[in-house]
């Protein structure tokens, strides 16, 4: 776990060599915890709690590019957020990218209502 205050640039936090695909580590930021997770050669970031219930996403399930909730089974797309299965917000995401074999996290992405897309439209 590392731990950042500043989030208005981008922090190296891992390895690209500290993943393997399909698996996601946890780490502390100002504002709270970010998930890191690795699907094929694509990082994501997100935050650690499921919008639906707050519940612990460490303990969900990747699947190729979206993560289940182990608690009420919502599942998220890593790369919008969208609800993909299940009733929630969208799920928060974070700017994450590659430079060489270092892996750094940015800002939160900004996020309005207008961004939300129900499931049901």
């Amino acid at each position: 776990m590392v731990y950042y205050r500043n989030m208005s640039e981008f922090r190296t936090v891992a390895r690209v060599s500290d993943f393997e695909s399909g698996s996601m580590q946890l780490f502390e930021v100002e504002g709270g915890s970010v998930i890191i997770a690795r699907a094929d050669d694509n990082f994501y970031a997100f935050d650690a709690r499921c919008p639906h219930s707050y519940q612990p996403l460490m303990d969900g399930k990747l699947k190729g590019h979206t993560i289940t909730c182990a608690y009420h089974s919502i599942n998220f797309s890593m790369a919008t957020g969208k609800v993909n299965f299940g009733s929630s917000a969208p799920l928060m995401l974070y700017d994450v990218r590659v430079e060489g074999d270092e892996v750094q996290l940015g800002a939160k992405r900004p996020w309005t209502p207008a961004a939300f897309v129900s499931r049901w439209t």
